[in-house]
């Protein structure tokens, strides 16, 4: 036995698939500074979100390299350092202080109070690449983080 069945549903129209995507960069009327400044907040509880730049911030301050973050020269790419590279994993605490200890309730400017600023400065300047890497479209993602690896890097 031989069933046949059919529908009687007109075809979908053609269309032209648009994607909602800009792949301007959001970041181009603003400093690095700037950004760096815009990232720099409690959590709800009141401590520092590892994943935000306030030790960055403060670092910068302290060895006067306003300056260098400022402007809009697209000659260079900052490696921005989150707190956690401070006083986690990266550790530079331990590297521009010589300990790692942050005590209980102590700012990253007071931090950074007692760093060895020449130290601090190779720190910082290690981490500006003297080329443009765009976020859009070269890192074909935006909000992920990328590791870049460095060789045989020890500013002691």
């Amino acid at each position: 036995m031989l069933t046949i069945y059919s529908c009687d549903l007109a075809l979908q129209e053609n269309f032209e698939f648009v994607p909602e995507v800009d792949l301007s960069n959001p970041y181009d009327e603003i400093s690095a500074l700037d950004f760096i400044q815009s990232r720099i907040f409690l959590t709800d509880k009141g401590n520092l979100d590892g994943d935000e730049l306030d030790y960055m911030a403060a670092a910068i301050k302290r060895v006067g390299m306003e300056s260098k973050y400022s402007g809009s020269d697209t000659s260079r790419t900052y490696l921005l350092l989150n707190n956690s590279a401070f006083t986690g994993g990266g550790d530079i605490v331990d590297i521009v202080t010589g300990s790692p200890e942050v005590m209980e309730g102590e700012s990253p400017d007071e931090v950074m109070a007692r760093v060895d600023v020449d130290i601090l400065r190779t720190v910082l300047e290690y981490h500006i690449v003297t080329s443009f890497v765009a976020q859009v479209p070269t890192l074909f993602e935006f909000g992920v983080n990328y590791i870049f690896y460095f060789s045989d890097f020890n500013p002691r």
